[in-house]
């Protein structure tokens, strides 16, 4: 048995090499199995081991007694699926050492310290220990010990019903537990089901990847003077692929921050965003709009023009207008989100009636986005729009939660068609839901900007892979209870791109309120959001669609 130095190496090395993109995949060794148990005591998620094994293959034919050993060390049924369904290398056997050039080996060091086992994916806060040396009968029984046996996943194929969610509640985030348990306005209706699948990995596009593995690792988390948090040196793709302690929440949330989207995502009059809200009487009213999402500054999709190259302060704006009811037809939502993290996001108004656009201030981050129950720091497509400076993160737990997520059918923009109402809850019909691998980070401002904030603390429950939030639970400024949302991210397949994180559908309910707000990129027809090269040309101007210069140009 190794030594737990040479596991931690290895991990680093495997894990390291999980985003090298770059390099040929004839250099890529396959993993044995003893490579897949050690990953999984070493405290690699699931998500990102199945990952491994999709990019690299396996050297053994696994069995029914390997598969055991597996699960036992802790693999999900996914991560099973992964492995049975791999495709088989031959082992690489390293050419033998001639005698000359092979090492000394260093004479035995009495009473050597051995360092602590650790996690390497949950790494808490540092101690400093002074090195003691172990017993040999201690130091074996560390190397021998196995983490307990998880919780038995959800067999592909579960009915979830309001009258057995309970066994599965352990998968659930807060606010669906009680959403389940009825003990708010909001709750689950007799006849709902939720239908488990199995669970899908998603592997972002290649140019996101290799700008993974080119920046991040000069990327580091800066805490200043006015309690504000800076994030220095992002370049492009994930900012923390492997996020640890010391602020690994932050991490987190940096990660969700500047998780991938595709360069160019858009809805016309003829695939809009649909916002609909219901009152605790049941009246319901809905808005259609259309949008032009750009990321003008750390794109990935290689699609950038010079016009985006000359906007340097700015690397994202999303646009929106109204199109439907007629009375709000022409208001126009403009965001632009600086590359200084501690510029506040600038949002701007254009008011038909006075034909005219106003600037929203600091203040305005907690008012709703055209009536709503959305404010405006929870409106946008990865589920968080606060910002880096004014806020921080804490790292809760890594665990499993039921999501609606991967390429499930477009069905959410007929509401309140295929939902069960009155909660607005998806039907079987969309598809399964998955057991998604999450971290969960508690965010709030920091306490130099807490003061007129409308919120106490949000918990996102984010994907370990996409970054992504699944769910979110927000508490008010006395930390009671207040919003719950499901944000169903949809995969959306382009040919450019491969399968891409697009489309969404979200549903918040609002328990003081009374109130709940479901949004979609599903078009009535079916139709999902445009990526990229689908975005029609006329959509593609960008003073028209990224610039204040834009808004003047309303009306006439």
């Amino acid at each position: 048995m190794r030594s737990s130095y040479k596991l931690a190496m290895l991990l680093v090395m495997l894990t390291a090499s999980s985003i090298a993109t770059a390099v040929p995949a004839a250099q890529k060794k396959g993993l044995t199995e003893n490579d897949l148990l050690r990953l999984l005591n070493g405290g690699v998620y699931n998500a990102r081991i199945a990952q491994l094994i999709h990019d690299r293959g396996i050297t053994f034919v696994p069995s029914s007694h390997d598969l055991a050993e597996l699960r036992l060390a802790g693999a999900n049924l996914a991560l099973l699926n992964a492995v049975e369904s791999a495709r088989h290398v031959t082992a690489q056997v390293p050419e033998p050492i001639p005698e000359s050039q092979r090492p000394v080996a260093p004479a035995p060091v009495p009473n050597r310290a051995q360092p602590l086992p650790r996690n390497t994916l949950n790494v808490r806060p540092s101690v400093s220990v002074l090195p003691q040396a172990i017993p040999p009968a201690t130091a074996k029984q560390q190397e021998t010990k196995r983490p307990p046996i998880p919780a038995a996943a959800i067999p592909v194929g579960t009915t979830i019903t309001v009258n057995d969610w309970q066994r599965y509640a352990q998968y659930m985030p807060l606010g669906m537990k009680k959403l389940f348990a009825g003990d708010g306005f909001w709750r689950m209706p007799a006849a709902l089901q939720i239908v488990v699948g199995p669970t899908i990995p998603v592997k972002l596009p290649v140019g996101y990847t290799e700008a993974t593995a080119k920046y991040s690792h000069n990327v580091r988390v800066v805490h200043l003077s006015n309690g504000h948090n800076e994030i220095l040196n992002y370049a492009g793709g994930e900012p923390f692929p492997n996020p640890q302690e010391p602020d690994k929440g932050y991490k987190l949330l940096a990660d969700l921050w500047f998780a991938y989207v595709p360069h160019f995502l858009a809805g016309t009059p003829r695939n809009p965003l649909t916002i609909c809200s219901e009152t605790s009487y049941g009246f319901s009213s809905c808005e259609r709009l259309s949008y032009i999402y750009r990321q003008v500054a750390y794109n990935t999709d290689g699609e950038a023009s010079p016009e985006e190259a000359k906007a340097n302060d700015y690397w994202y704006t999303e646009w929106l207008t109204v199109e439907e009811p007629e009375q709000l037809r022409y208001t126009t939502l403009l965001m632009l989100y600086p590359k200084d993290t501690q510029r506040d996001e600038e949002l701007f108004t254009f008011v038909p009636s006075l034909r005219r656009w106003f600037r929203g201030s600091l203040t305005s981050r907690c008012s709703p986005v055209i009536g709503t129950d959305y404010v405006q720091d929870d409106f946008k497509r990865v589920g968080f729009n606060g910002g880096l400076g004014l806020f921080d993160a804490r790292f809760v737990q890594h665990q499993q939660i039921l999501a609606l997520t991967g390429d499930y059918s477009p069905l959410g923009g007929d509401f309140p068609l295929n939902y069960y109402m009155p909660i607005g809850w998806p039907r079987p019909s969309w598809g399964n839901w998955q057991l998604r691998d999450v971290d969960v980070i508690d965010i709030r401002r920091v306490p130099t900007a807490m003061a007129a904030y409308c919120y106490g603390k949000r918990i996102i429950y984010e994907d370990s892979q996409t970054h992504y939030a699944l769910w979110e639970d927000v508490y008010d400024k006395k930390m009671r209870f207040w919003k719950t949302a499901l944000v169903a991210q949809r995969v959306v397949k382009k040919d450019s791109l491969g399968e891409v994180p697009g489309g969404f559908t979200s549903t918040a309910w609002d328990f003081e309120g009374r109130h709940l707000t479901n949004a979609t990129t599903e078009g009535k027809e079916h139709a999902d959001v445009l990526v990229d090269r689908e975005v029609p040309p006329e959509y593609r101007n960008f003073t028209r669609y990224s610039t204040l210069a834009g808004l003047s140009q309303i009306m006439k």
